[in-house]
């Protein structure tokens, strides 16, 4: 069966399935006074019960609980009652949208993935300050050149690494570098899923997906044990660096206009300390990258005699 976690699209049946999966998750994170109902004493189940949902969302128990097993198709009218008896915010209305609906963005040309001259020129504009931009399938497209400073070189990665999920969840360097890695992982995490669900049919996420599945086992058990789904447009991150020490930035998120499969990622200092490290570190490595760049002088015994003795008393002066 194509499915989202063997690395191939999903089908019709699959789709039930991860959307009853996702709703039962959120019916079991609610609790009754979260949704205007009187809490009971004995509840033998976390969250809300079936019947309390299907009563908020003036729908039969039957069909809401057909639904949570994904026998039966959910028309738009019952999900838009479900979303709301279940107080899904607007990431997560979507996501159980595209799985119900089937309707999936059609997989990113090489055009989507070309970053734009202009683009190209605001990562620059925001030295000293790292950013990137990603691709759909989340891969890095380009980034400034502190980036290369305060994150590494992402140019020296293998193309097929230069991804931020597999950074993320297959570099054991990452737990180290990123001071609150479980925490930012898990948000990432939860915003890959909804594109996944937003890409269902674009065979890249599915691989991507498997791979993440096979060679990390904190993926592998986020992903099946939770169903979390979100966006997040900031998140603090605390970087390590191995000579400046804590980076305290807050990480800024947002899509291309022209090219929503793309975002543009920018981490700001969140004091005046990491403000200070992140153009010192800026700085350095320009000054670097001009001395690798800077071309050798011609030997001087090439020079006229009397060049030489001035060269020889400029010297000395």
């Amino acid at each position: 069966m194509k499915n989202e976690s063997s690395g191939i699209v999903m089908d019709k049946l699959e789709r039930r399935r991860q959307l009853g999966r996702f709703l039962r998750e959120c019916r079991e994170r609610l609790s009754p006074p979260d949704a205007g109902l009187p809490m009971t004493r004995r509840r033998r189940t976390p969250g809300l019960r079936r019947e309390e949902v299907a009563m908020l969302a003036d729908i039969s128990t039957t069909y809401y609980t057909k639904i949570e097993q994904g026998r039966v198709d959910v028309s738009e009218r019952a999900l838009y009652t479900i979303a709301a008896a279940l107080r899904l915010n607007h990431t997560e209305r979507n996501y159980a949208a595209a799985l119900a609906s089937g309707r999936s963005v059609a997989a990113a040309t090489a055009v989507e993935e070309q970053v734009s001259p202009a683009l190209r020129l605001f990562l620059d504009l925001q030295n000293p300050y790292p950013a990137q931009v990603m691709g759909r399938c989340w891969d890095f497209l380009a980034w400034n050149e502190a980036t290369c400073a305060a994150l590494g070189d992402l140019g020296a990665m293998p193309p097929q690494m230069r991804n931020l999920m597999v950074m993320l969840f297959t570099q054991p360097q990452m737990r180290r570098t990123i001071g609150n890695w479980e925490a930012n992982a898990r948000n990432t995490l939860a915003e890959f899923r909804a594109d996944v669900g937003k890409y269902h049919n674009d065979p890249r996420f599915g691989e991507l997906v498997a791979f993440l599945m096979e060679e990390s086992p904190y993926f592998e058990a986020w992903w099946t044990e939770e169903y979390s789904v979100g966006s997040v447009a900031e998140f603090e991150k605390i970087i390590i660096h191995p000579s400046a020490g804590e980076l305290r930035t807050v990480e800024t998120v947002f899509t291309v206009n022209d090219n929503p499969g793309q975002r543009v990622l920018l981490f700001l200092p969140l004091d005046e300390l990491t403000r200070q490290k992140l153009q010192q570190l800026y700085e350095a490595h320009v000054r670097d990258s001009c001395a690798l760049e800077a071309p050798e002088q011609e030997p001087s015994a090439a020079l006229p005699e009397a060049l030489l003795e001035e060269e020889a008393l400029t010297a000395v002066l």
